[in-house]
């Protein structure tokens, strides 16, 4: 059996892996359409404005149905309301930066690099794994 910290590690590294992954690939879409450089919190281009609000509407439409069937299932299958949580807190989130990021690996057909995905996926089928194993 697996620590219960080195599950919690591995989910957060997943979250935070997925987050890179997502935001990579909202970058590459941005550069492919031109637009190299934004400033953070600033004034930018109509284009990007739109790009960041669409992905966001993508992401938070992901993260809260993920977030309650996810932590229905964890508590449905283990009975534990911390996992629940994990589920709900932890895995939502990161399926959601998932998601949003893999629609736009999509949308640029498969533009960039799959390692940050890869490594993602591995992380958060450990965490999944420390879980219920």
């Amino acid at each position: 059996m697996m620590p219960v910290w080195l599950g919690a590690l591995a989910g957060v590294a997943a979250l935070l892996a997925a987050a890179k992954a997502h935001g990579r690939q909202v970058r590459l879409e941005r550069e492919a359409a031109g637009y190299r450089s934004v400033v953070f919190g600033g004034d930018n281009p109509p284009f990007v404005e739109r790009l960041w609000r669409r992905d966001r509407l993508r992401y938070w439409g992901f993260v809260p149905p993920f977030a309650l069937a996810g932590g229905a299932a964890a508590y449905a299958a283990a009975g534990a309301w911390p996992l629940a949580l994990v589920a709900a807190l932890l895995w939502a989130p990161t399926l959601g930066f998932f998601f949003a990021g893999l629609w736009s690996f999509g949308a640029q057909r498969g533009r960039g690099g799959v390692g940050w995905w890869l490594l993602a996926a591995a992380l958060a089928a450990a965490s999944g794994a420390a879980a219920f194993l």
